[in-house]
């Protein structure tokens, strides 16, 4: 799962490159996003370890998509 969130974390990072164009459609995936990061902050993993990685990752996606 934080594999995924790492290419997730590269994706956002990357996207404030485009161009104007679809920019709206950028942003409505951009809030689906952020519903699948919430459910992902609020799952709950097999260990107190593995729940700290999975938030950590979370957090940092969700900070390069509002900023």
């Amino acid at each position: 799962m934080c594999e995924v969130l790492k290419a997730l974390f590269n994706l956002t990072a990357k996207s404030g490159e485009l161009e104007e164009e679809g920019k709206e459609e950028e942003r409505d995936q951009f809030v689906r996003l952020a519903s699948i990061l919430h459910d992902l902050l609020l799952s709950e993993a097999k260990s107190c370890e593995k729940q700290y990685e999975l938030h950590k990752y979370v957090v940092c996606s969700n900070y390069t998509i509002f900023t």
